[in-house]
C-alpha cells in the first residue's frame, strides 16, 4: 500500500468529494446518479485561479 497517501474524503447519499496533497490543485468528485451512465466516475476539477499570462 501507500505509505504516505495524505488525503480528506467525504461521502454522503447523493455522491462523494476527496482531496488529495499529493495533488493539491484539483477536487475529486462523484456524483452517484450522473447522466449519461458512461461519464460515471471521479471528475478532477481545477481549484487553482486562472492567471492571463498576456502581460
Amino acid at each position: 500500500g501507500r505509505k504516505n497517501y495524505e488525503t480528506v474524503e467525504i461521502n454522503g447519499e447523493l455522491g462523494s468529494i476527496y482531496w488529495n496533497l499529493e495533488n493539491m490543485n484539483y477536487l475529486h468528485v462523484y456524483f452517484r446518479e450522473e447522466d449519461p451512465a458512461d461519464t460515471i466516475g471521479f471528475h478532477a476539477i481545477s481549484v487553482t485561479e486562472s492567471f492571463d499570462y498576456n502581460f
